[in-house]
């Protein structure tokens, strides 16, 4: 399970506004803290992506792989940002975007997060942790 506040922050505060999205595939899930001008259109675009691809709409992609694929489509998005490197840096600083999943070659819940590092998102691998006595002892994400 995945779960959040429902306050989003840009100009001001917005209560009761998704911050969890299910991806369509059906297995996994983005959420994000920070600016939801930033988050949004991010999200956007990373949806579209995976839906255009078979591999990634239909989870012939397992969500362990799926990581690296999102950071590309995220730091393209990135990088084609009309804004000075300084001030782009300046706007991301806050944004984390997590990426939660249900692995079928692990047969495991795997989760993870993107944080910007220098224009850049990079993917920070987390374990999901289990109640006792299932204690996950292997990276998630891997």
């Amino acid at each position: 399970m995945v779960a959040s506040d429902s306050r989003l922050r840009s100009h001001g505060a917005l209560d009761q506004a998704q911050k969890v999205f299910r991806l369509d595939r059906g297995d996994c899930c983005l959420a994000f803290c920070g600016d939801a001008q930033i988050a949004y259109p991010l999200f956007i675009q990373v949806g579209t992506t995976l839906n255009n691809f078979i591999k990634t709409r239909t989870r012939a992609l397992d969500v362990t792989r799926l990581s690296s694929f999102l950071g590309q489509i995220l730091n393209k998005l990135v990088e084609s940002w009309n804004l000075p490197v300084k001030e782009k840096s300046d706007e991301l600083r806050n944004t984390r975007i997590l990426f939660a999943g249900w692995s079928w070659e692990n047969k495991r819940f795997d989760i993870g997060y993107f944080v910007p590092e220098n224009c850049k998102f990079s993917f920070h691998h987390q374990t999901a942790k289990m109640p006792h006595p299932w204690h996950e002892k292997v990276r998630s994400l891997s």
